[in-house]
């Protein structure tokens, strides 16, 4: 019951970013990711000021963490990405939690794509194997046209879940490509508008 609670959790964190990316943007975030080039995640920009936030679940009271490289080592499991993402697309948030006494580690990060669209991707210590990936897709609100796609797989002992505003075809290409150890941290930062 806990895991399955855990697991749910990070799917809802994805979906909510994802939802409130596109309240924000007014809902013009349309999928249809078209962009042919791609650049490698650390090459890609912040869209705003970096936002890395770790609940550590270790210490009491729980502290926050803001720096990867500290996360990296206690996170609990290899964390694997896509190599690249379409060139222009640039990094929202970074966040999870480590040291959690019922699941382990979390993490979850979310990117806007050039086409307005969203990418988020959660992963987790694996709580069951899933035998194959499982797509669906819903609205953000009732009234909504636009459609977020969320599918979950497991591999080498993770659970995944990744929720766009793109295509099924296109997340299921972005979980096959998902590689170990990628540098995903943002070369520059951006500089404070004044």
């Amino acid at each position: 019951m806990r895991t399955i609670s855990a697991h749910a959790v990070g799917a809802t964190l994805c979906l909510l970013v994802l939802a409130g990316m596109l309240v924000g943007c007014g809902g013009s975030m349309l999928g249809g990711t078209t962009t042919s080039t791609t650049t490698p995640l650390a090459a890609l920009a912040w869209c705003g000021m970096p936002a890395v936030q770790f609940q550590d679940e270790g210490t009491n009271p729980a502290t926050l963490i803001t720096v990867w490289s500290r996360v990296q080592p206690v996170l609990g499991f290899t964390l694997a990405l896509p190599p690249q993402l379409p060139s222009g697309s640039c990094l929202v948030l970074a966040g999870g939690t480590v040291h959690d006494p019922i699941f382990g580690g979390r993490f979850s990060i979310t990117y806007r794509l050039p086409d307005g669209g969203a990418l988020s991707l959660a992963e987790a210590p694996q709580t069951a194997p899933l035998p194959a990936v499982t797509c669906s897709a819903s609205t953000t609100n009732p009234s909504s046209t636009v459609m977020i796609t969320t599918c979950r797989a497991t591999r080498d002992g993770v659970d995944l879940t990744l929720s766009a505003t793109d295509n099924e075809h296109q997340i299921r290409n972005w979980l096959a490509s998902l590689q170990p150890n990628i540098n995903w941290v943002p070369a520059k930062t951006p500089t404070p508008s004044p």
